[in-house]
């Protein structure tokens, strides 16, 4: 899922289980879509998955929205 945001190669990448049950983690790349600041990585129906993306661009605050299956 990473992968769908990041558009250089994907560096650093670290886990860490939360008290909810949720994971979280944080990763690095040469550059992310949309000039990526916030991601979030959301499960829908069956095996599909929502990243919401919001980020900016020369002064433009940017969203980007992609639905996937995983």
């Amino acid at each position: 899922m990473v992968a769908e945001t990041c558009t250089g190669a994907l560096g650093g990448f670290n886990t860490q289980p939360r008290e909810d049950g949720l994971t979280a983690f944080s990763a690095t790349c040469a550059a992310w879509r949309s000039g990526a600041r916030l991601v979030e990585y959301e499960r829908a129906s069956g095996s599909m998955v929502i990243i919401e993306i919001t980020g900016s661009k020369s002064g433009n605050l940017l969203y980007d929205r992609i639905e996937t299956s995983v």
